[in-house]
């Protein structure tokens, strides 16, 4: 099981944020050939101490994408290609811990908790 979420993301490249879609680990299946391993930018200077910016996060490689605006990872705005993408390919939402979590959420202002999700082959 894996937990799928949004996590604001500082594009340098581009200049922009992004809510890119992220695992908090490598999932099992077909999905964990797309899931790359990154670094992320400090959304701000002005940030001191965060610990999250001294880690890595797991990003959804936009091999998934059948859009136009060319992404390198898949967004929140990705998340219907997705969930068609895992749907086909065996992985279940587990709905149960999903409740549970949602229910007794703990804010945090960088991550938006999607679902958990399983493989189920």
């Amino acid at each position: 099981m894996f937990k799928l979420a949004s996590t604001l993301y500082l594009d340098k490249l581009e200049k922009t944020y992004k809510r890119v879609l992220t695992v908090n680990k490598i999932p099992d299946g077909p999905l964990k050939n797309m899931v790359l391993q990154i670094k992320p930018e400090r959304l701000s200077e002005f940030i001191h101490n965060d610990n999250q910016y001294n880690c890595c996060i797991y990003v959804i490689d936009s091999g998934l994408k059948l859009r136009c605006n060319d992404y390198k990872y898949l967004t929140l705005d990705d998340i219907d290609l997705l969930f068609e993408y895992i749907f086909e390919n065996d992985y279940k939402i587990d709905e149960t811990i999903t409740k549970l979590t949602l229910k007794n959420k703990r804010i945090n202002s960088n991550d938006e908790f999607i679902c958990y999700l399983k493989y189920s082959p």
